[in-house]
C-alpha cells in the first residue's frame, strides 16, 4: 500500500500562515499547501457550515478550511489562543464532519492548558 501523502494547510489568518509554512516544509518536511486568499465565497461559505452566533473569524476560518479541502489539503492546521480561538478546532471539526468531508480531528497539548500540580 503507498504510503499516504499529507497536505497541510493554515486559514488565512494575516501573515501567520509564512512561518508555518516554514516550519512544515522545512521542519516536518511535509507538503505545505499555500491557504486561498479570503474572498466573499471564502465568508459565505464559513457563514453557511458556522453557527449563527459565533464570530466573524471563526467564520473565515471555517471557509478556508472548506476552500482548503477542496483544493486538496488533508490535515488542516489549527492553532490555540487566548480567547475562544483555543475551542475553534474542535468546533470546526464538527459542521466539516456533517458536511461529509473525510476530517479527522488530532488535538495537540497547548502547555497554557495543563494545569500546574497543587503543591
Amino acid at each position: 500500500m503507498p504510503e499516504k501523502k499529507y497536505k497541510l494547510c493554515y486559514p488565512q489568518l494575516g501573515n501567520y500562515d509564512i512561518p508555518i509554512q516554514y516550519f512544515v516544509n522545512n521542519g516536518l518536511h511535509l507538503e505545505y499547501l499555500a491557504p486561498p486568499a479570503m474572498t466573499k465565497r471564502t465568508i459565505e461559505l464559513g457563514a453557511k457550515y458556522s453557527p449563527d452566533f459565533v464570530c466573524a473569524p471563526f467564520k473565515c476560518m471555517m471557509g478556508c478550511y472548506i476552500e482548503a479541502l477542496e483544493q486538496g489539503a488533508n490535515v488542516l492546521i489549527q492553532t490555540g489562543g487566548t480567547c475562544r480561538l483555543g475551542y475553534y478546532g474542535e468546533l470546526h471539526s464538527i459542521p466539516l464532519q456533517k458536511s461529509h468531508r473525510n476530517v479527522k480531528r488530532h488535538e495537540t497539548v497547548c502547555p497554557e492548558r495543563i494545569a500546574a500540580p497543587n503543591g
